[in-house]
């Protein structure tokens, strides 16, 4: 995992998430059996998953726009 050393410039050291905020790159993937991959939940399970993706794209879109 590629992380920066240091707090980038303009944001906050002590800011809750900035562990996120010093990671350069993003990879998501989740492993599925068999048996969750033909489960009838398969749909609400990727849902939740994306829901998740959702707020790491938030956090990353509050970054970018510089809005905290």
């Amino acid at each position: 995992m590629m992380k920066a050393q240091r707090c980038p410039r303009g944001f906050d050291p002590e800011h809750p998430e900035i562990e996120w905020i010093k990671l350069k790159t993003f990879f998501v993937s989740r492993k599925l059996t068999v048996k969750e991959f033909s489960s009838r939940n398969l749909a609400s399970s990727l849902a939740e998953d994306f829901r998740q993706l959702l707020r790491l794209n938030e956090l990353l879109q509050k970054a970018v726009n510089g809005s905290w």
